[in-house]
């Protein structure tokens, strides 16, 4: 398939897919460390660990951004979402239910590794919260493994495949 240089869509379909780029490089990192965790090690090695990940969220954030807007405008500039075909309104649907699933890990699971590890979350700094007392490896890995780390990897690699077939082989 050629893609014309002056079509808009081309271009959007471009910035989308940089966009996905960017966003797995980004999200990664998060989900490269919540691996490592599972291995224990020092209170220090742990500490790093999160903070590595939660440096990785601005690139998350945007790309994700970018990446929905380009694909909402790229669906609008080729009529997909009034076509009468279903897998944009689908990959969608897809989309914002791996948002939902993360969100749950990222909110509600990563605060109890967090804390395991002596560390302040966001809301704890917002709200004046000190930072708890660290727990020890066990307690640390115990965390971490209430993150579901493989549902976590299968939820997003898996989303992300069906939501490619669906760009790519538009099945209905």
């Amino acid at each position: 398939m050629q893609w014309p240089i002056g079509d808009p869509y081309s271009w959007l379909v471009f910035v989308h897919v940089g966009a996905l780029l960017a966003f797995v490089m980004a999200h990664g990192v998060s989900v490269g460390v919540l691996f490592a965790l599972r291995r224990g090690g020092s209170l220090e090695r742990t500490r790093s660990l999160l903070d590595l990940s939660s440096s990785s969220f601005t690139a998350v954030y945007a790309s994700v951004l970018v990446l929905l807007l380009s694909g909402i405008a790229a669906g609008i500039a080729r009529s997909f979402f009034t076509s009468g075909r279903w897998w944009l309104w689908v990959s969608l649907a897809i989309f914002f239910g791996i948002v939902v699933f993360m969100s749950w890990v990222r909110w509600v699971r990563m605060i109890d590794v967090r804390h395991a590890a002596g560390l302040q979350t966001p809301d704890d700094v917002k709200k004046g919260i000190p930072a708890p007392e660290p727990g020890d490896e066990a307690a640390i890995v115990a965390a971490v493994e209430r993150t579901l780390p493989w549902l976590v990897l299968a939820v997003g690699l898996g989303g992300l495949l069906v939501i490619l077939v669906m760009m790519m082989f538009k099945p209905f």
